[in-house]
């Protein structure tokens, strides 16, 4: 070591005295022994610290539940061979392979994985196979790029980043491709080694991994790679590679023991080799087999756009630097095997995992022999920088343990983000560590319903079913075993099946475009070409399956709906070709109506749930963080189908129905008054509305045709009072409803339920048997359902916009919620929303089908009508601060509610803590604020404002907003309660006289009534009568003399009107119970309540001659009014319970 000078020592002028004895300066310290061993052992630790970090992150990255649906096709694969039932070179789930030879390279992955899914816990134990194949993998890579003496360090770095690479295709499949990745790791440690005896485990090795996976020409291409790299290398020493060049023939040779023979030698789909592979590249369905990481598709949240999908280019970018720093000596079978791997990995995404298990030792012995160059292949000893006194030169070596140290607290930082899936694909939502197989329920219910009829033997032998998607197949496959359909995942193995069903999907997409009985003859060709039965949809958002959504739905008698359960629906075919309905197809129709209404109809959740409220970030984290996921829930993609079913089936079939009824009964009426009058029509309006009608509506239409005229009008206004006047059938409604409640019972945070709940609220509240009860004059409407309807509807869209969903959905919610509060005169509220709905619809871009012109002028024109709604706001706003400046308190409330500032009351209420509520108007106020809050989607602070009735019944005048919060939170069980409180508590007991509580004032005039009866009986004296007015005396004295006369009959008809007030209100508690009831699914319950409502009203038959007897002391001007009213409301309630009724009894 060089001797080292003290920098600081300053010259001296002055000579030595030469007297001056030199001073010896003492050898600089050198490392002791025991310190070089000390550090040693601790890069020995650190090292295996990471190498069990690395191991452990190997197991962990793929500890999640599979969700590859083709699982279940390897399992039920593995179950045919298992019993002896499968023959080779057919494929036996599909019934259009014709003679087409199917090579199924992964027979004896399918037979372990069955016998494997087959064992106590089955699930949890493929999953843990699969870790452990990653784990083994993982050691494999560690034991490849090590090298001995030297560090561990870079072995595990470069190991745990290739399985984060590969992680993508492991994490949430279990394929055969997971052994394709361990054997890959296999071939590069054996051929890596300089003994070539190793090498003589390769052809055993590929004889087996023929059998188990069709990317195993994966082995001989490497083996092939880095054989051409090592003559590259030493091409002058032919000798030396004979052995290599020898295994690799007899490699290839024993790819050939396997059921297929030479016909294994077929590539993978993923490279479009394949007998359809051209046709399908562009195929929405089949797109993800030819993506390139190149490609901007690639990078979506359920592809490339993840941390492990993205950690391919450092990956890549490090592997291919690692080579510049070898210019000097090329490895060339490295380089060349790294190179192929690389080409495919830039060709095809699914090639990624396949280049990472090859680029990670690869670029672990790149880097090592990279630092070996300066110092040998002795580790060199590290000497801290930042002590004075030790060699600089090995300075650097202090930073080895600083960056093994960081390494491993990254690693760390690894496995806490691995756990909860943040390094996987965010769709879908199973990203979470777990070790089950996921099941979607609405593939399995299709199958296993499926299943069931050919138990029962409602299926014909061979049904034909049609499928556009894989996923049904596979699961066909495994829970109805026995069943083929027209496609599966192999299709690009087979051209003619192929052009099918392209046909049929372009036929599809054209069918808005071009000729519809063209095309529907074309596409409908191959249908009946295949002898299809049935078809099995799975709803999806490309072109073809909207498209076809809209023919399966809107044709019923072409198309006969046998199942619908979450995304699935089930159609039987009638061909128009065949005369006569199949007698099965008869036996096998769903019958909507008694799903919705009948005794088997599946409830909701009898108690809802909300959203969790705001919460602070680093609980949200943690929360987000140990969460788990919610499972999948086939009741949530039903709620589309219902929807779409009610918008484009029920709603148009119950309008045209009645439109024919009107049209006809306007026309028979014509035809009625001409009849013994001439050629010519008596009644000329008749006449001028069916000729209306004849032109409006051609056959099949629901919607007029054309603009009406002005002339016109009177006619399309009496068609609309007709219509609206009736009572449509929506069972999809309130499955719709029912579907969402159970789905938010799984997952309350599901933004997308909210939504299509707010929707399917948003069409009962416009159904005309509902509009019927509160579209009336103020003393004549039946405001709780329109309320209740109103609540429940703001209250599902506010929990969508709090979750925070894309930019459409929210843009259709604030638009719902402007609607709403512009009805309202929350003037504030629907300005804000309006703001917000311009602001998304903005950034959501123009929806299909509207170009960019016509979408910026409908923003140009909200932006216009937004400007002038914000000055009449600031208007409103000023005048408030006017009004409100010397007030306090309730007051405030009151002025604001006045100005339509609904938002500014609420906040005034919440900020003043003074407010003292102590006479009846403040009570008032308050509730009246309450109801505000309901309106405005704040079940929160309309909680708090509501007193808790503490076990008590709850107050008549306020059962109404606690009906409200319940219902809107889908508490049926507790709305029911209260109802039934309310019942018991006005009905049982006498209280207060009170007009919530009739019954209690029908006692006291009965006894007054039999008090006047025995005065006038026994002749004694009564009370005088004195009026209100004194001049009715003088004008009327024979009252004077007959007052008992007139109190006892005074009396008879105030019990009369009380009772039928009484009456009135038990039947309206009882329409609510069973109203909401039926909307919750218990029908039995729903008929018993409303079949009580409907006995309760009292026709007018009943009491009219009562009234009339005692209508000499009636005011007509009040009294007679009010019993019109009354009689109006029981008819009502009586006319709406009785078609309820009949909805429940015919279902």
């Amino acid at each position: 070591m060089a001797p080292f000078e003290n920098s600081q020592t300053s010259p001296q002028t002055n000579p030595v005295p030469a007297e001056a004895p030199a001073v010896s300066l003492s050898p600089l310290p050198q490392t002791p022994a025991r310190e070089a061993s000390q550090w040693g052992r601790l890069c020995r630790r650190l090292d295996t610290a990471l190498v069990l970090v690395a191991l452990l992150f190997a197991f962990l990255v793929v500890s999640f539940p599979v969700t590859n649906t083709d699982f279940f096709r390897h399992v039920a694969m593995g179950r045919l061979l298992c019993q002896g039932q499968y023959h080779f070179g057919v494929d036996p789930f599909v019934y259009t392979a014709d003679d087409t030879y199917f090579v199924n390279h992964s027979w004896l992955f399918d037979v372990l994985l069955y016998q494997l899914y087959q064992l106590p816990a089955g699930s949890a134990l493929v999953v843990i196979f699969k870790a452990l194949l990653s784990t083994v993998l993982a050691a494999v890579l560690l034991f490849a790029g090590h090298r001995a003496g030297q560090s561990l360090w870079l072995p595990a770095v470069c190991t745990a980043l290739a399985i984060l690479v590969a992680s993508p295709r492991f994490a949430l499949y279990l394929q055969s491709t997971c052994l394709s990745s361990l054997f890959l790791g296999v071939t590069i440690g054996i051929v890596s080694r300089e003994d070539k005896r190793w090498w003589w485990l390769l052809p055993p090795l590929f004889a087996l991994w023929v059998n188990c996976d069709s990317w195993f020409f994966l082995g001989p291409l490497t083996l092939a790679l880095y054989q051409i790299g090592e003559w590259l290398r030493q091409p002058t020493a032919p000798a030396r590679g004979a052995t290599g060049w020898l295994v690799l023939v007899i490699a290839v040779a024993a790819c050939l023991a396997n059921p297929h023979h030479v016909r294994a030698w077929t590539l993978p789909p993923e490279f479009g080799l394949t007998a359809a592979g051209d046709l399908l590249t562009h195929d929405p369905q089949f797109l993800s087999l030819f993506l390139s990481p190149l490609e901007k598709n690639y990078y979506k949240p359920y592809f490339g756009l993840s941390p492990a999908g993205l950690a391919y280019w450092p990956l890549f970018l490090l592997s291919l630097v690692s080579f510049v720093f070898l210019f000097r000596r090329v490895p060339w079978p490295r380089l060349l095997v790294w190179t192929g791997f690389a080409l495919m990995s830039l060709y095809n995404w699914r090639a990624i995992p396949f280049f990472a298990i090859v680029a990670g030792p690869i670029t672990a012995w790149n880097w090592l022999d990279f630092a070996a160059q300066p110092f040998g292949s002795v580790r060199p000893l590290p000497v801290s920088p930042l002590r004075p006194g030790r060699d600089p030169a090995g300075a650097w070596r202090g930073w080895a343990l600083a960056g093994r140290a960081g390494t491993l607290l990254l690693g760390l930082v690894l496995l806490m983000v691995t756990v909860p899936g943040w390094l996987q694909r965010s769709q879908p939502s199973f990203h979470r560590m777990a070790w089950r197989v996921v099941v979607d329920p609405s593939l399995q219910a299709m199958a296993e319903t499926i299943h069931g009829w050919r138990e029962a033997g409602l299926l014909p032998q061979q049904p034909h079913w049609f499928n556009m998607y894989s996923e049904i197949a596979n699961y066909l496959a495994w829970f109805a075993p026995g069943e083929r359909v027209f496609l599966d995942q192999n299709l690009p193995y087979f051209r003619k099946t192929t052009e099918d069903y392209l046909a049929i999907r372009q036929g599809l997409e054209q069918e808005l475009e071009r000729d519809l009985a063209v095309l529907k003859t074309d596409w409908q060709k191959v249908l009946r070409a295949q002898h299809v039965r049935f078809w099995i949809f799975d709803s999806f958002n490309t072109q073809a399956d909207v498209v076809a959504r809209w023919i399966l739905f809107t044709h019923p008698e072409e198309w006969v709906l046998c199942h619908l359960e979450g995304r699935i629906a089930i159609f039987a075919w009638h061909d128009p070709q065949q005369p006569t309905l199949d007698p099965s197809i008869r036996r096998l129709a769903l019958d909507l109506k008694r799903s919705a209404f009948g005794p088997d109809a599946e409830p909701a959740p009898p108690h809802g749930v909300e959203p969790a409220p705001p919460r602070d970030w680093w609980r949200a984290c943690w929360e987000a963080w140990r969460r788990p996921d919610p499972p999948l829930s086939s009741a949530r993609e039903s709620i589309a189908l219902y929807d779409f079913r009610y918008e484009f089936v029920e709603r148009p079939r119950e309008i045209h129905k009645y439109s024919r009824i009107w049209q006809g009964a306007v026309a028979t009426g014509a035809l009625a008054h001409s009849l013994g009058h001439g050629p010519f029509p008596n009644s000329l309006l008749a006449w001028s509305w069916s000729c209306t009608y004849n032109d409006l509506f051609p056959p099949g239409a629901v919607q007029p045709a054309r603009q009406p005229r002005s002339s016109e009008e009177l006619a399309m206004r009496a068609w609309a009072n007709y219509v609206n006047s009736q009572f449509f059938e929506a069972p999809s409604l309130y499955l719709a409803v029912r579907a969402a409640r159970r789905a938010l019972a799984l997952n309350p945070e599901d933004e997308l339920t909210y939504f299509r709940l707010g929707q399917t609220y948003q069409h009962l509240r416009n159904l005309p048997q509902e509009s019927q009860l509160y579209n009336l004059p103020p003393q004549l409407a039946f405001q709780w359902v329109d309320a209740i309807r109103r609540t429940q509807m703001v209250a599902a869209f506010q929990n969508c916009l709090r979750l925070l969903p894309d930019d459409d959905r929210a843009a259709q919610a604030h638009g719902a919620l402007f609607r709403i509060y512009g009805q309202l005169n929350y003037f504030d509220a629907a300005v804000y929303h309006r703001r917000q709905e311009l602001d998304k619809r903005t950034a959501a871009g123009p929806p299909p089908g509207m170009s960019s012109t016509q979408y910026n002028q409908a923003l140009d024109q909200m932006s216009t009508e937004l400007t002038r709604l914000e000055s009449e706001l600031e208007r409103r706003r000023n005048r408030y601060e006017v009004n409100a400046a010397a007030k306090s308190g309730l007051e405030k409330v009151q002025a604001a509610l006045q100005e339509g500032l609904s938002e500014t009351a609420l906040a005034v209420l919440e900020q003043d803590t003074n407010v003292n509520v102590n006479s009846p108007t403040d009570l008032a106020l308050v509730k009246v604020v309450t109801g505000v809050a309901l309106d405005l989607g704040r079940l929160d602070k309309a909680q708090e404002l509501l007193p808790d009735p503490e076990g008590q019944p709850v107050k008549p005048e306020e059962l109404e907003l606690y009906v409200r919060l319940a219902a809107a939170r889908g508490d049926y069980a507790e709305a029911d309660r209260l109802l039934e409180d309310a019942l018991r508590s006005a009905w049982s007991s006498s209280g207060q006289l009170h007009l919530a509580n009739p019954a209690s004032q029908i006692g006291p005039l009965i006894g007054r009534i039999l008090l006047a009866e025995g005065q006038r009986l026994l002749g004694a004296p009564c009370l005088p009568w004195l009026p209100n007015n004194l001049a009715d005396l003088f004008q009327q004295p024979w009252w004077a003399q007959n007052a008992s006369e007139f109190w006892r009959r005074r009396w008879r008809l105030e019990v009369l009107v009380n009772g039928l007030i009484a009456a009135k209100q038990q039947s309206e508690w009882h329409f609510m119970r069973g109203w909401l009831a039926l909307e919750a699914g218990r029908c039995a319950e729903a008929r018993k309540h409303f079949q009580t409502a409907r006995d309760l009203t009292v026709s007018s038959r009943h009491w009219v001659p009562e009234v009339d007897r005692l209508n000499a002391w009636l005011v007509p001007q009040e009294e007679q009014a009010g019993l019109q009213q009354l009689d109006f409301r029981h008819v009502l309630l009586h006319e709406q319970s009785r078609r309820y009724l009949r909805w429940l009894s015919e279902s």
